[in-house]
């Protein structure tokens, strides 16, 4: 069955709404949400109905049925989402973050809005939106800043710098007025959320309460710091935060240290380019491939990918070097008298397994040790610095949680793993404060498990996500559940 959930929601919940200050709210701010509710409601209707329509046939034909709509209105959102922007890539930048969340139709260019957003500014706009912000002239302070930004995002850019004293840094800058429309747009989302997905209230409104502190990047500055704090003295040889630069600090403007070095999701696809055209293919193809693999195949724990990848690494350089070698004697030799051998490109393949723990273990103890963490971590944040260390970016979302609901939440992933149900249910409504109608224990755990640990078939029952969240409301509604848990479900959730 294709997956529906925020798939439905995924696809319609990326329109537009409001902007602006009041003026922007009269005019162009009408317009905004006018075009909203012109591409949102006929298209959310429409899934409706066909859901409705396929709900008794076949998991292939309704497959069949869901790409239709899919590859129908997968362009009319991409186009929607980037003419609104905003908020609205921010919420697709959520929902490609797992591949279950959006239809693959949609997949295809919702990842691109993680780290390859077009920019809105120019190299000269920049400069006097840093000189405004700064209060004083640019080039007292800077001694170059390239034109180019090297990352765009929902809320602001980024270009690299040189001060006055040689220092190379990064230089985030926030868009015009881009606060009013993040706040006039989630308003128009929330009602959208109310009026057809209620089960999602309480998730849009901690999102909500989350972005809205990204607009101050003296907030986000001293964010940089605390997890710096927390962070470097355990984990300083393996990543690296960078360290912002106070002085230089403003609401709208935000100068750190930067970081040298590749994308992480570049790096992995550089690497795996030379992999597929070693084997005669497409990077496409080979990416094909292991997505089937992965489904076809048992799930492998993190410490065996970690040693089956240092052993292919192990397979590639004896490999390579004894081609090479080969080569070599061969253009010394035969290969004078005719065409010369090409020598091999080395593969070494990033480990995955390796990064993924790493990040896990580093986002738990932000959590549960230090009790301030990353709210929206997201690949394309994620650097693969020059002397091999992680850079760990955008600190604009940080949550803080007090010692006491720390102890709750372990206490509650500790029962999690042992996969004690009826501690599960006791903990998640009595410390984590999630109330519903009935108290149906069955139906807790089920939510328990899927906001906080998996959405495995034995949790939802086989149905899609938005089935699977609807028919939970159903048995047994939601009455209340404790805000500040959803942001550490959502970072913490494997």
């Amino acid at each position: 069955m294709a997956s529906l959930a925020l798939k439905v929601v995924g696809a319609t919940l990326l329109g537009g709404a409001a902007a602006g200050t009041a003026q922007y709210q009269l005019d162009e701010g009408i317009q905004r949400s006018v075009e909203f509710w012109r591409v949102a409601l006929p298209t959310y209707l429409h899934y409706r109905m066909v859901e409705y329509q396929v709900k008794d046939r076949t998991d292939i034909e309704q497959t069949k049925a869901y790409s239709k709509l899919h590859q129908r209105y997968s362009p009319e959102i991409e186009k929607l989402v980037y003419y609104l922007r905003g908020f609205y890539l921010k919420l697709m930048q959520i929902g490609s973050t797992r591949d279950e969340f959006v239809p693959e139709e949609y997949m295809k260019w919702a990842k691109k809005t993680q780290d390859d957003v077009p920019p809105e500014l120019t190299g000269p706009q920049v400069r006097e939106l840093v000189e405004t912000s700064l209060g004083r002239s640019f080039h007292s302070v800077f001694r170059s800043l390239e034109d180019d930004p090297i990352g765009a995002a929902s809320i602001g850019q980024v270009h690299r710098a040189q001060l006055l004293d040689g220092r190379t840094v990064a230089v985030k800058v926030q868009y015009p007025h881009i606060e009013q429309k993040f706040r006039a747009d989630m308003k128009t989302m929330m009602r959208f959320v109310k009026m057809f997905q209620p089960h999602q209230t309480g998730f849009m409104e901690e999102v909500e309460r989350q972005f809205v502190t990204e607009f101050d990047y003296r907030g986000e500055a001293q964010n940089l710091n605390t997890i710096r704090d927390f962070v470097m003295p355990k984990y300083g040889s393996k990543v690296v935060v960078p360290e912002p630069i106070m002085d230089l600090c403003t609401k709208h403007v935000l100068v750190m240290e930067y970081l040298e070095g590749k994308r992480l999701v570049d790096s992995i696809r550089e690497q795996y380019s030379k992999l597929a055209a070693r084997l005669g293919k497409t990077l496409e193809e080979l990416e094909e491939e292991q997505k089937n693999e992965v489904k076809e195949s048992t799930k492998m724990s993190l410490e065996s990918s970690q040693r089956y990848t240092r052993m292919l690494n192990m397979y590639f350089a004896v490999v390579d070097a004894l081609y090479n070698s080969l080569a070599w004697i061969m253009n010394m030799t035969i290969a004078r008298l005719g065409t010369r051998w090409e020598y091999r490109d080395p593969i070494k393949l990033i480990n995955l397994a390796y990064i993924l723990k790493l990040l896990l273990d580093v986002h738990g103890f932000q959590a549960i040790t230090c009790g301030s963490f990353n709210g929206d971590p997201h690949p394309g944040n994620i650097i693969v610095c020059e002397d091999g260390r992680l850079g760990l970016l955008d600190y604009g979302q940080v949550k803080h949680m007090d010692l006491e609901s720390r102890i709750s939440y372990a206490k509650f992933m500790d029962a999690l793993y042992r996969d004690d149900r009826k501690e599960i249910v006791k903990l998640y409504g009595n410390e984590l404060g999630f109330v519903s109608k009935y108290s149906d224990p069955d139906v807790m755990y089920r939510r328990a498990c899927f906001f906080h640990d998996r959405d495995s078939d034995d949790v939802t029952e086989g149905l899609n996500i938005q089935l699977f969240m609807e028919e939970m409301d159903r048995r047994d509604p939601v009455i209340s559940m404790a805000d500040e848990f959803i942001m550490v479900g959502r970072v913490l959730r494997p």
